[in-house]
C-alpha cells in the first residue's frame, strides 16, 4: 500500500512540475523511481528511499530557486 501511495505522490508532484513549479519536477521523477526501489533496498528500503526523496526536494529547491532580479 506504501508503494502506491509513493508511485501516486511521485505523479503528482510530477505533474506540478509540469503545470505549476519546475521545483517539482526532480522530486516527483526520483518518488516514482524509489516507489518500485523499495522491494529491492536492503535492510532500509523506507529510509533509502525517504533520504533519496529529501536530497531531492532539498537539490531541486537550491538548484532551481529563482534568481533575484537587480534594480538599478
Amino acid at each position: 500500500m506504501g508503494q502506491y501511495i509513493t508511485l501516486i505522490s511521485g505523479v503528482t508532484w510530477y505533474l506540478g512540475g509540469l503545470h505549476l513549479d519546475r521545483r517539482f519536477l526532480l522530486p516527483g521523477v526520483v518518488c516514482i523511481v524509489s516507489a518500485p526501489a523499495v522491494d529491492y533496498l536492503a535492510p532500509y528500503p523506507w529510509t533509502m528511499a525517504s533520504l533519496a526523496i529529501a536530497a531531492s526536494l532539498i537539490i531541486s529547491a537550491l538548484w532551481m530557486k529563482p534568481h533575484e532580479k537587480s534594480t538599478v
